[in-house]
C-alpha cells in the first residue's frame, strides 16, 4: 500500500493526552498518552498511511509513542521545539506553536 501523499499529521504531546490533527481534512482527535491510546493511533496510522507524522520533542513524554510507531513500521519525525518556535517567530506568529 502506498502512503497517502496528501495526508499529514501533527501530534501535540502532553503528559496525559495526545492531540492529533490531520490535514487536509482538519480532523482532530485526542487519545490518552498511554499504551491503549498509542495502540489506537498506531492502528489508525497503519490504515490511513499518512505521508508524514510530526511531533515536538518533549524530553521524555513522546518516547513511548515514538517507540510504538517505529515498531509498527510507521515513520515519525521528532522535531526540536526551539526550531518550531524560531520558525513561528519568522512567520510573525508569537503565540503558542501547538
Amino acid at each position: 500500500m502506498e502512503k497517502n501523499e496528501n495526508t499529514f499529521v501533527g501530534i501535540d504531546v502532553a503528559k496525559n493526552e495526545l492531540v492529533v490533527h490531520i490535514l487536509p481534512t482538519n480532523k482532530q482527535l485526542t487519545v490518552t498518552n498511554d499504551t491503549n491510546g498509542i495502540k489506537e493511533l498506531v492502528k489508525l496510522f497503519k490504515k490511513e498511511e499518512p505521508k508524514q507524522i510530526v511531533l515536538e520533542a518533549t524530553g521524555k513524554l513522546e518516547r513511548e509513542l515514538v517507540t510504538h510507531l517505529v515498531a509498527g513500521g510507521i515513520t515519525v519525525v521528532v522535531i526540536n521545539p526551539r526550531q518550531v518556535r524560531d520558525l513561528a517567530k519568522g512567520l510573525g506568529q508569537l503565540a503558542k506553536t501547538d
